[in-house]
């Protein structure tokens, strides 16, 4: 099973990250816009966020989910 990784994004009006701290059990230090649970670190230039049925979501620039 794979550990669990805190990731915490400030986003642009696009979705786009413009900075992000991740890691295992971590805390904020800097103000954040979404905070989200993944299995493992993500390479932060391969995702944006979108709001998706009113909940933010990760997603692949390339169009897949985060898992």
């Amino acid at each position: 099973m794979d550990e669990i990784y805190q990731c915490f994004v400030v986003v642009d009006e696009n979705g786009n990250i413009i900075s992000a701290q991740q890691g295992k059990n971590i805390i904020a230090t800097d103000p954040y816009d979404f905070g989200f649970l993944n299995d493992g670190e993500i390479e932060i230039s391969e995702w944006k966020v979108v709001i998706e049925k009113m909940k933010p979501k990760l997603v692949s620039r390339e169009g897949g989910d985060a898992e």
